[in-house]
């Protein structure tokens, strides 16, 4: 279950994507009191007095599972507090390294020869993308590749460039192929970016089936 109680240290998320560790103080009726967020830099989070700030809080259970839920981070007499979860809001993040998840984002890839294809990403992970193209024979596999993922977040976009190479293609019934990307170089800080975003969709997913 993904319970929270006092003392218990979480992660903060803001919409631009920067992070924050924090730990609960209290939990009283509806809301949640923290300590003020930091960054792994010790540079505190910038707090917003008035309506508050839309964060994500991620948090482990007692069995070191990991869950999220969205929330509003407010200010009140100095201290940072935060709305407690509705019911049915928290949900449990799949931990599989490099989980895949259905998401479409603009993609462009530049073929070994340099000519640069865009596409729309089928599926997305930490570890690689796969996509649709209409010509079946337009990569081959461990053909070597560089290329750039865009991801659109509430306040931003950021550009995700890699290198990589074709691991996988998958003919499709109307004569294209899928072809699945394994990253073999792309910086920490844009495969973090990857995984938030997945994590993100994987909780859209799940809100959307539990509603059906």
């Amino acid at each position: 279950m993904g319970e929270l109680w006092a003392n218990q240290l979480i992660e903060i998320e803001s919409v631009d994507g920067a992070r924050y560790k924090t730990q609960i103080l209290k939990i009283e009726n509806e809301e949640i009191y923290i300590q003020r967020p930091v960054s792994k830099h010790q540079e505190s989070m910038p707090l917003l007095h008035g309506n508050g700030k839309d964060i994500s809080v991620y948090f482990y259970n007692d069995l070191k599972e990991l869950y999220t839920f969205d929330t509003v981070l407010t200010v009140r007499n100095g201290r940072p507090v935060m709305a407690k979860p509705l019911p049915g809001s928290v949900y449990k993040v799949q931990r599989r390294n490099y989980f895949r998840v259905p998401a479409r984002v603009k993609l462009e890839v530049q073929h070994p020869s340099g000519e640069i294809h865009r596409f729309m990403t089928e599926d997305l992970s930490g570890g690689g993308v796969s996509f649709l193209c209409s010509s079946s024979d337009i990569f081959k596999v461990n053909d070597e590749v560089k290329g750039t993922i865009r991801l659109e977040t509430t306040s931003d976009t950021v550009l995700v460039e890699f290198a990589g190479k074709v691991a996988n293609t998958k003919l499709i019934t109307d004569g294209g192929r899928k072809f699945g990307l394994a990253f073999s170089d792309i910086s920490e800080k844009h495969r973090s970016a990857i995984i938030r975003h997945c994590i993100k969709r994987q909780c859209e997913i799940i809100s959307k089936v539990k509603k059906m």
